[in-house]
């Protein structure tokens, strides 16, 4: 009995190691990712972008803090993420912050792998 004590004790100890562990990566990449959306390659395609969809949310039609929002993320067959501007403008659509908040707790964003000579620029 005390056995099988100990191996739930250790599961549930390691579950939360993993959980933490997980937490951790994602900070890291979310910050990775705020950088990335300070290149100015990201600049230019966002402010396409919204010229494209005329400054407005394409859910609700606000015009007060809006996000440019990928539909879809991409890598490469390597697993090497494609950099946010070096996607087709149609994989891209104005949201307010609102609208961008709920498609990301409601949907999940679908993951594709493509081709390393795809360039959509």
């Amino acid at each position: 009995m005390k056995t099988l004590l100990i191996i739930i004790i250790a599961i549930v100890v390691i579950s939360y190691l993993i959980n933490k562990l997980k937490e951790f990566i994602t900070t890291d990449e979310k910050l990775i990712y705020k950088k990335l959306l300070q290149d100015p390659n990201w600049k230019a395609k966002r402010i396409k972008i919204l010229n494209r969809d005329n400054y407005c949310c394409r859910y609700c039609g606000s015009t007060k803090y809006l996000k440019v929002h990928h539909k879809y993320y991409s890598r490469y067959p390597n697993g090497d993420k494609v950099m946010p501007w070096n996607y087709p403008d149609d994989a891209l659509i104005t949201l307010c912050w609102k609208c961008h908040n709920r498609v990301h707790l409601t949907k999940k964003i679908k993951l594709y792998y493509r081709r390393y000579d795809d360039n959509y620029q």
